[in-house]
């Protein structure tokens, strides 16, 4: 089964993530509500597709207000410009690492966090919106899960909606088969292209490739 990621986030500071493997609903519900009370958290978003939405369940059952299940398959709140949430989101991680704009989004120095954000890819789909390729042909070319950056994407979702107050982000396992890919050439739906890449330097966080432009 896949890892599962609590992402703890501070204004704009994503602080050291919590990995955690083989945890059931309970025990991982407990791990949230610790984490939540730690920060004191408004909002915690969980990822309720598959495993996930036991967890919620638990946190909902023992009256953990700051927890909300987030289902990333659903519609975006901007449906003319993304293709679904999962989209809209993982975009707005990509906006907040933009090194152009006020406060960059601060990153822990984790590695497999960097390979994950590295890898995923978006396009242009037929409607002129973006879309960001599935989890399962990340898998696919990564040869496991982005379970590390997908906690992320939703602990800066957090901080969104609650801002300035410290929220966090759950990214539970899941066991999915890995599909096959399809490549985009054979879809016809507009080039792939890299959300983003950093490494780790001397400096901190720094940028190493950014290749958003049409290729």
């Amino acid at each position: 089964g896949d890892n599962s990621v609590l992402a703890p986030i501070r204004g704009r500071q994503v602080g050291a993530l919590e990995v955690h493997h083989g945890k059931d609903n309970v025990e991982l519900a407990g791990l949230v509500k610790l984490s939540a009370g730690k920060l004191n958290a408004r909002k915690t978003f969980v990822d309720e597709i598959g495993t996930g939405s036991g967890v919620v369940d638990v946190c909902r059952h023992d009256r953990v207000r700051s927890v909300q299940g987030i289902n990333w398959a659903v519609k975006s709140t901007k449906p003319r410009k993304f293709a679904d949430l999962r989209s809209e989101l993982w975009w707005g991680l990509r906006e907040s690492l933009d090194p152009k704009g006020d406060i960059p989004l601060g990153l822990p120095r984790d590695m497999e966090l960097m390979a994950e954000l590295s890898v995923v890819r978006y396009e242009i789909d037929r409607q002129g919106r973006i879309r960001i390729e599935s989890k399962d042909e990340v898998k696919k070319r990564l040869k496991r899960s982005p379970d590390r950056a997908d906690a992320v994407v939703l602990a800066v979702h957090a901080a969104a909606a609650s801002s300035p107050v410290p929220s966090g982000a759950v990214q539970p396992g899941r066991d999915r088969p890995c599909g096959p890919r399809s490549d985009s050439s054979d879809r016809q739906i507009g080039r792939s292209r890299t959300i983003g890449g950093y490494r780790i330097g001397g400096g901190g966080m720094r940028r190493l490739r950014d290749r958003f432009g049409a290729r």
